[in-house]
């Protein structure tokens, strides 16, 4: 599992992190660190940035920042070079205490419904009936002493179109699919475990609630919340989400007739100083 352990700047044991132990250095050095690193370009810092890239739109998500109260921040998207290929990625810094998700950086294709948007995003929304294979494949490289999941999330909505502006009735289903979370982040996804199945080749627990919220208090409004947890952790998967989406409707988790406004790949942050690479990322879509 390609997740670094920072062993050379931690001492001692028990905690709730990829590494249990007292940090040797302040949370500061570690993210002076990671911006003096001179293979790290820093592209943007400001709160929901959307920078356009080859693979995707890199989104600064920060989605629930105010819960930090006066806490000074960081979230920034970046570029590194590695043997002399690019890679793109975020790195962060929120309180070593949290225990709420304050982010949520990622790359996305399609257009999330919670924005305006002034041009569609060709070739969406997805309309689900059609999708004969809808393969994610990525493999993410993480670098952390904080709490985190590695997650990739659909908004599935009742619009054929991307509004220009947000109507957030057309929301109906925030569609989770976690192949990796720390120790000490959430210990279960949101609302009851509702089954276990097999697709792809990996064993999932399926979790639901059909009444969820935003709970950064933000939204008044509720959608079905739907997640798919690998029982086998992993930042390196290959899945068919069509696949996980027909099961999903087969069982009545989900209706039909819904379209898939955006996928994302990202980092729910709930806590400590870090960077996460995408070192492949691709979407096919048949």
């Amino acid at each position: 599992m390609p997740i670094k352990l920072l062993a050379l700047l931690y001492i001692g044991c028990g905690t709730t992190s990829l590494i249990g132990c007292t940090p040797a250095v302040t949370d500061q050095q570690l993210l002076t660190d990671i911006t003096d690193n001179q293979q790290i370009t820093t592209l943007n810092c400001d709160g929901f940035a959307s920078i356009h890239t080859d693979v995707g739109d890199l989104q600064n998500n920060i989605w629930n920042a105010h819960s930090a109260a006066d806490f000074e921040w960081t979230q920034c998207l970046a570029e590194r070079v590695v043997d002399g290929n690019s890679q793109y990625g975020w790195y962060w810094q929120w309180p070593q205490d949290g225990t709420k998700v304050y982010a949520q950086p990622q790359i996305t294709l399609g257009q999330t419904p919670w924005l305006e948007h002034e041009t569609a995003y060709a070739g969406y929304p997805v309309e689900i009936a059609a999708l004969q294979q809808l393969n994610m494949d990525y493999d993410v490289e993480i670098i952390t002493q904080g709490e985190l999941n590695l997650s990739s999330t659909l908004w599935l909505t009742t619009s054929p179109t991307i509004l220009s502006q947000v109507d957030k009735s057309t929301i109906a289903v925030e569609m989770m699919i976690w192949s990796y979370s720390s120790a000490g982040f959430y210990a279960n996804p949101a609302g009851t475990k509702v089954a276990e199945m097999t697709a792809s080749g990996i064993h999932w627990e399926v979790w639901l609630n059909k009444s969820w919220h935003d709970t950064s208090g933000l939204n008044d409004n509720n959608w079905t919340y739907l997640a798919f947890r690998a029982t086998t952790p992993t930042t390196k998967a290959h899945f068919d989400i069509a696949e996980l989406l027909r099961y999903s409707i087969e069982q009545q988790l989900i209706p039909e007739g819904l379209y898939i406004a955006d996928i994302q790949l990202g980092n729910e942050v709930m806590s400590g100083t870090g960077q996460a690479w995408l070192k492949h990322f691709s979407v096919d879509i048949r």
